[in-house]
């Protein structure tokens, strides 16, 4: 069999996993980056790469954002207003699941009988109700993980509804919000939940206003926003332009 490093010894693949082996690096926290000497990238444009790699290197690392292909090729359908609500759905589900597992590519885990296990819980949470639905769509594909709702009541305060809840300080703590705008909600949950002990949150969603992300990660340190996308521009009500409309009319119909 040819020595594949031999042939090219530029090569390299990063990424960040649980159980990382020692021969590979991390220079971007949740990303994966082929450089163009791999033969996985042959049919790449090389100058492309190049400026998909300078991109990466500049973007913060508490914001990470999804590099899959099939997660930009849902992000168009997304952002087309024209795309019919099943579509819409089946694109924020699959978004979605990708973001998950870049979101929980690095935790800990503890070795057992049989292999290898979650060293924490896994709480999942929806803010308000627009993310529950896409919650409890992908909350399958974390193993055993508890599914609850950040929300507020009539007084505006903010309230946990999570049955037989772990300590926050001793679990991995995802929070769902489907676009991240600037000013919004997110703010005060991140507050609540770090009083609870939550001092790490990691935060999914499907398009991000780029200055919301960068504050949150100001605001919270600790804090990571994992995205498909961080819009540069916002509108007159901090939503990410172009965004991908009004979710709760694209999702449900509302």
């Amino acid at each position: 069999m040819p020595n594949i490093n031999s042939q090219h010894p530029r090569s390299r693949v990063s990424l960040r996993t649980g159980t990382r082996p020692s021969s590979l690096t991390s220079p971007v926290e949740g990303s994966i980056k082929i450089h163009p000497h791999d033969p996985l990238a042959e049919s790449v444009d090389d100058n492309e790469l190049l400026h998909q790699t300078k991109e990466l290197s500049t973007t913060p690392p508490s914001l990470i954002e999804a590099q899959h292909p099939l997660a930009k090729h849902s992000l168009s359908r997304l952002r087309d207003l024209q795309t019919k609500r099943p579509d819409f759905r089946a694109h924020s589900h699959r978004v979605f699941s990708l973001l998950l597992a870049d979101a929980t590519r690095d935790l800990a885990l503890r070795e057992g009988p049989s292999g290898f296990y979650l060293a924490k819980p896994i709480v999942f949470l929806a803010l308000g109700a627009e993310g529950l639905s896409i919650t409890r769509e992908a909350a399958p594909l974390l193993p055993g993980a508890l599914v609850g709702n950040v929300g507020y009541g009539a007084d505006s305060e903010v309230r946990l509804h999570l049955l037989h809840a772990p300590a926050l300080s001793e679990a991995t703590v995802l929070l769902c919000d489907p676009i991240l705008r600037a000013g919004g909600q997110v703010n005060s949950a991140l507050a609540f939940l770090r009083q609870q002990g939550a001092h790490a949150v990691r935060v999914v969603t499907l398009v991000s206003a780029r200055d919301a992300a960068e504050s949150l990660s100001r605001t919270f340190p600790g804090t990571r926003v994992f995205a498909c996308a961080f819009d540069e521009r916002t509108d007159d009500k901090g939503m990410p332009v172009p965004g991908i409309g009004i979710f709760p009319q694209r999702y449900h119909g509302e």
